[in-house]
């Protein structure tokens, strides 16, 4: 979604579609992770933001 028109990063645009439902997010580019995060301290959101390491990708850690 980056580049869209009503969007700035992934993060934004998965929000609305959540519809206030907790979820948690795992990234692997700092910049949407730290987009993440800003949406993650707004009240009446719950949010976990998982780093993901790119040179790893998401493993049986980050699950557990």
């Amino acid at each position: 979604m980056r580049g869209s028109p009503r969007f700035l990063t992934k993060a934004e645009g998965f929000v609305p579609w959540a519809q206030g439902r907790p979820f948690e997010w795992f990234e692997d580019e700092l910049e949407e992770k730290a987009a993440a995060a800003r949406l993650a301290s707004q009240p009446r959101l719950v949010v976990l933001v998982v780093q993901v390491d790119p040179a790893v990708g998401l493993t049986r850690l980050h699950l557990d």
